[in-house]
């Protein structure tokens, strides 16, 4: 459902509403998700991956856990030179 869920979005991107609508309908009605009570909760750390994600990456910070593949992206060892 989550491919789902990104190519409804793809059809409102491309304008095609009935498709969007189509795909979304199927994701709501898979009942995979729902919304949760409190729109807080949507941002709190100790909630992630609940009812209401489609698509998340976990991220840490814990050196030896993870990808070093972030490294590229902030600066760390390994960046892209200038102009790469």
């Amino acid at each position: 459902t989550t491919a789902t869920a990104y190519l409804a979005k793809v059809y409102l991107t491309l304008k095609n509403y009935q498709e969007a609508y189509n795909h979304a309908k199927l994701v709501v009605q898979s009942g995979r998700y729902s919304l949760r009570p409190s729109f807080a909760e949507i941002f709190d750390p100790t909630k992630e991956g609940n009812s209401e994600v489609i698509f998340d990456v976990q991220f840490t910070r814990i050196v030896g856990l993870g990808s070093r593949f972030s490294l590229i992206w902030t600066g760390g060892e390994g960046a892209l030179a200038p102009g790469v």
